[in-house]
């Protein structure tokens, strides 16, 4: 089969045989090459009948919204080998190595090896350990100053070099202009206007214990899962990046989800409007039934959010059911997804793009999807039609100073997993890293939200973060993150106080008690930029007056092949310095440290160290020390 000049004999996703049966849909029946004839983006383009979605305008684009000479200073890597291991490594865009690390070469590997110890909750210090575990703070205390020193100088980094908050390649734009106008054409399936029903707070911080939620139950469970194919960190470089083409996240897209239309699967079925939810509901009659994504914008409420606007559309259905001979009737409220984003800046659409990304890279081509089936036993009619994605269904009872609520979560799994003989299910999470050179930044207040929300309300699965460069897409760090993990993490840098509830969980309750009871009809839940932790509830109307909300007229105004302006303020993260990069690993550097000198082994402050012996070295006549520059 002939390639067209586009193609990259390299990669080796380019020689999947497409002349063959080479996927699987989830009705377990294999893709003709007249299937793959009529959807491939990629088999279109090598034989020249592929065309783009947008118009020439909307292709423009920025490959990255900087000058040449800076693109080339951000995106400059380099291959190094440290005891049989590759590793990528980021060279910084400036000259900021004029300080050399204060703890020695060997000193940063033995640190950073108790470190990783030392640093998890719970971990214990034996007494044959403490003569080394003191030596370990006395560094940690030469250490923490340095870091600082290190903050400050990635800080002007960033401020001199802000145009790299701007960095957004051609095919992102691409990729997520065609998938938030598949969004935005779902605004239009809900009533136009709205009048104000009602102002609320959120309950704030509340003391551990004043609100408990349980899982009840899992109800449901059923669709396709791929296993994961996790890439190791340390095989070739091509092996740790994901992709950055347009047409390979379409492709991966359309033939998994067998899409006959690009990022159709990002507008999936409205909780509203799934029959599984409401014959589940029928069965065993909750309060309310709500999706896992609605759960995560009103957990991720605070005025530090970067979700911190957003529209929850609401349905109150009055279902019936026959018991004891008598009709019985009862009125359930159904939240769904949230609307669309009203403008996105370049780092939201790179996230957007980027988890789809993240998803193709663990899921290779070709792979057959696993059916999974029920949990429980649910009456025949609970089960609609056949899905491509794996949902999950569980019932919820939150108990609290308003009263208890009873609940059905709706969520979504990427994928199954099997890690020494235990199986696991887990989600994706991408963290964009715009300072690869100095490590892992920390991650945000927003990010940790989402994040808890969608490990609590999914028991036992596993959040894999997964940390990406943004300018060149390679992965530098996977983490995987079960509930507790994620909540000690919040705890550890100061986004959930110790003696409280977790501020998403507070917040949840908070909107779910006032919308518990809500007469049959429409309604629309928003939350504005520093609303300072006050939601409004709106009823819709038949006619549009001068105080109603206008949906269509606010959505008629985005474009989505706009980005919004990066504020004045740049969004600079600092690094987390006990987050440990894989290249970190291999080469035993101190996180938020400067690269050491190599200086004698009289310096070594772990030379007491079990096991650390002394190796003879023999002098070089001449020798002289290496100092920071040449190192």
């Amino acid at each position: 089969m002939e390639s067209s000049e586009n193609s990259d004999s390299k990669d080796p996703f380019y020689s999947v045989d497409w002349e063959s049966a080479s996927f699987c849909d989830s009705e377990n029946q294999w893709l003709s090459i007249d299937s793959i004839r009529e959807f491939s983006v990629l088999y279109q383009r090598q034989h020249g009948t592929f065309s783009t979605p947008l118009s020439a305008e909307e292709n423009k684009g920025n490959d990255l919204a900087v000058d040449p000479d800076t693109r080339r200073k951000l995106t400059q890597r380099y291959r190094v080998q440290q005891g049989g291991l590759f590793a990528t490594v980021a060279k910084p865009p400036e000259p900021w190595t004029a300080n050399a690390s204060s703890v020695s070469k060997h000193d940063q590997s033995q640190f950073l090896f108790h470190l990783i110890k030392f640093r998890h909750e719970g971990a214990q210090v034996r007494e044959d350990e403490l003569e080394i575990y003191n030596v370990f703070l006395k560094v940690q205390s030469m250490v923490k100053g340095e870091q600082k020193v290190f903050e400050e100088t990635a800080r002007k980094t960033a401020e001199k070099f802000s145009v790299m908050y701007d960095t957004l390649l051609k095919d992102v734009h691409r990729f997520v202009a065609v998938a938030w106008q598949t969004r935005l054409d779902r605004v239009k399936s809900y009533p136009p206007f709205y009048v104000k029903k009602e102002v609320f707070p959120s309950l704030g911080r509340v003391k551990k214990g004043e609100i408990t939620s349980k899982c009840q139950r899992a109800l449901l469970s059923f669709g396709n899962l791929l296993k994961p194919v996790f890439l190791s960190m340390g095989g070739d470089v091509e092996d740790v990046k994901v992709s950055q083409s347009y047409d390979e996240v379409v492709l991966y897209e359309k033939v998994y989800k067998k899409n006959l239309q690009p990022h159709l699967s990002v507008c999936k079925t409205s909780v509203s409007q799934d029959m599984n939810a409401q014959n589940l509901a029928i069965t065993f009659e909750p309060d309310i039934v709500i999706s896992i994504s609605a759960l995560k914008v009103i957990g991720d409420s605070s005025e530090h959010s970067q979700h911190s606007q957003w529209y929850l559309p609401i349905r109150v259905l009055k279902h019936k059911f026959i018991k004891d001979g008598m009709t019985v009737e009862f009125n359930v409220v159904y939240v769904d997804k949230p609307l669309p984003k009203l403008t996105m800046s370049a780092i939201q659409k790179n996230k957007w793009f980027y988890k789809y990304s993240a998803k193709r890279k663990i899921f290779p081509l070709p792979r057959k999807p696993q059916p999974f089936g029920n949990v429980v036993p649910v009456p025949e009619t609970a089960i609609g039609s056949s899905s491509r994605d794996f949902k999950k269904y569980s019932a919820w009872e939150f108990h609290g100073r308003k009263g208890p609520v009873k609940l059905i979560v709706r969520s979504s799994i990427d994928g199954a997993g099997e890690d020494k003989g235990v199986k696991y299910e887990y989600v994706m999470s991408a963290k964009l890293e715009y300072q690869p050179w100095a490590g892992a930044e920390v991650i945000t207040e927003s990010e940790i939200n989402r994040e808890w929300v969608g490990a609590h309300f999914r028991p036992g699965v596993i959040t894999f973060r997964t940390r990406i460069d943004v300018y060149t897409g390679e992965i530098i760090l996977y983490e995987k993150m079960p509930e507790n993990r994620i909540l000690w993490e919040a705890k550890r840098l100061g986004y959930f106080p110790p003696d409280a509830v977790p501020p998403p969980l507070a917040n949840i309750y908070s909107v779910l008690s006032k919308l518990k009871g809500l007469k049959e009809g429409n309604y629309l839940l928003s939350n504005e930029a520093n609303a300072e932790g006050f939601y409004k509830l709106w009823e819709t109307t038949a006619d549009k007056t001068p105080d109603a909300l206008d949906v269509y007229s606010i959505y008629s105004k985005t474009n989505p092949y706009e980005t919004d302006k990066r504020p004045k303020l740049v969004p600079w993260l600092p690094i987390d310095v006990e987050t440990v990069t894989f290249s970190q690993k291999v080469f035993g550097r101190i996180p938020g440290t400067f690269e050491p000198e190599r200086g004698p082994w009289k310096q070594c402050k772990f030379r007491a160290m079990p096991g650390n012996k002394r190796r003879k070295k023999k002098k070089i006549k001449g020798q002289k020390k290496v100092n920071q520059e040449n190192h």
